[in-house]
């Protein structure tokens, strides 16, 4: 009674417009044998299932359908209670059809759904990958202004002890001038060229302090740059952790959990 349902389903298949003409690639016994490898594995033969349990993807897709219509066709009829019922051959062939549209329709709307996660899924992958993108030329960029804070920190620190350096030569400078004080008249004129050298040298140090007050202003505005950049970072961590409570991949406790590392002056509201 099995080969003659599926004798039925064949003739039917050719006699409307082709939907019965055989694959240059699918055969029945091919998709019947998948099918029963798949459902082995604890699997539901599908288009999708038996293509890449088979391994190829040419050929129609409607043509696999039908011969897993047939496959179920078929399993259905030899799971019977051994009851020797003769149906029809016109019922056969409705029911068989029937069966079939069901289960395309039912798998046509599962691969749909499955198409439509997978666009969902990847379009929040490429936008995390943005965002850990910006994070990572955000940490980048902080490390550079970082070093080149670094490097002024070291200029002061020079600039500071050149300045300590000139200050002690001037009380040096200051300490033999007293002493020359005393000395005879005719150092005088030695005298005179000595307090020539501090003005030079006070010019110098007056410089050397325009350059560290300069050097002063610079770290000050690397370091509202820095605070900016840290504060901008925090800002986006908690706009993420708020995204991922939103789209269920963290619970409401994780992410209290989560906001409590944050500065409380970046911290937003708990949920």
């Amino acid at each position: 009674m099995s080969n003659e349902l599926t004798n039925t389903q064949e003739l039917e298949g050719q006699s409307s417009g082709g939907r019965g003409a055989r694959s240059a690639v699918w055969n029945e016994g091919l998709v019947h044998q998948a099918c029963i490898e798949i459902e082995k594995q604890s699997g539901r033969p599908t288009v999708t299932s038996v293509r890449r349990h088979c391994n190829e993807y040419s050929g129609s897709n409607s043509t696999v359908q039908r011969y897993i219509s047939s496959y179920h066709a078929t399993k259905g009829k030899g799971s019977t209670t051994g009851l020797d019922m003769e149906i029809p051959k016109p019922l056969q062939t409705a029911l068989g059809a029937m069966w079939s549209e069901a289960l395309t329709l039912a798998n046509n709307e599962v691969e749909s759904e499955r198409e439509s996660i997978d666009q969902q899924q990847a379009a929040i992958a490429a936008e995390r990958k943005d965002i850990e993108g910006l994070l990572t030329a955000a940490e980048l960029r902080f490390i550079e202004l970082e070093g080149q804070l670094n490097t002024l920190e070291r200029e002061r620190t020079d600039l500071e002890q050149l300045v300590s350096d000139q200050v002690q030569a001037i009380r040096e400078l200051t300490e033999q001038e007293h002493q020359q004080r005393q000395a005879a008249d005719d150092l005088n004129h030695q005298l005179q060229l000595r307090e020539d050298k501090i003005e030079s040298q006070a010019i110098e140090i007056e410089q050397g302090r325009k350059q560290l007050e300069k050097a002063h202003a610079q770290t000050g505005q690397l370091q509202a740059i820095a605070d900016d950049l840290a504060a901008a970072k925090l800002a986006r961590v908690a706009l993420i952790m708020t995204e991922l409570l939103e789209d269920g991949e963290i619970s409401k406790a994780g992410y209290n959990q989560l906001i409590d590392v944050l500065p409380e002056e970046a911290r937003p509201r708990r949920r």
